[in-house]
């Protein structure tokens, strides 16, 4: 718990700052505070330097600062499909445009 604690107080400064908001709520979507996909690969170039093995489409799976915190400690979020389906369907974007441009 003092792991996740940590790692949830360092998103959310890092996101917050991305975002220009002073704090957010453990389970609130980035997508309804306004995040845009520029935004989360702002924020994911500063949560890569601290933790390299995030993939970018993490913070679209899981857009929230507590799902995104259980992901890096290599725990599944619980499924609430309501807050993250925005965020699958900007990862499928992702992953779609990511495929677009090694296929040229």
């Amino acid at each position: 718990p003092a792991v996740r604690e940590g790692a949830e107080s360092v998103l959310n400064g890092i996101v917050s700052r991305v975002l220009g908001v002073s704090a957010i709520e453990p389970d609130t979507n980035f997508f309804d505070l306004g995040a845009t996909s520029l935004k989360l690969m702002e924020a994911h170039a500063a949560i890569e330097r601290i933790w390299p093995q995030v993939d970018i489409v993490e913070l679209f799976c899981q857009p929230t600062i507590r799902g995104l915190a259980r992901a890096i400690e290599g725990r599944s979020a619980p499924v609430n499909p309501a807050p993250h389906r925005r965020g699958q369907q900007q990862a499928e974007a992702l992953r779609r445009l990511q495929r677009a441009r090694t296929a040229r």
